[in-house]
């Protein structure tokens, strides 16, 4: 993903994603890009979502606000997000210590 975006300009408010036709790629489309590459991977039955889940876990992982992760993703309400994100031993060691 990181690739494609710096290899592919947009110019103001362009679409990231555009099909053959230089359309914007619906969201439904989009999944079925990432539920293909999950397959090809080896990943069955993997949910859309899988993607999501890594990169909020990973920047929550090391101390970004919810709701930086919230923006990220243009989730209106937190709580949607935290849905997304695990309570790692190692945040609520860290959390400790920092007291």
């Amino acid at each position: 993903m990181r690739l494609y975006a710096l290899t592919h300009s947009r110019k103001g408010e362009q679409p990231l994603f555009v099909s053959d036709c230089e359309k914007q790629i619906c969201a439904n489309s989009l999944v079925q890009v990432f539920v293909r590459n999950y397959n090809q991977a080896g990943l069955r039955n993997a949910p859309s979502h899988s993607g999501s889940r890594a990169f909020l876990n990973g920047l929550a992982h090391k101390g970004v606000n919810v709701r930086v992760l919230a923006a990220l993703v243009r989730h209106q309400n937190t709580p949607t997000t935290q849905r997304y994100t695990e309570l790692g031993e190692h945040q609520i060691r860290a959390a400790v210590e920092f007291a």
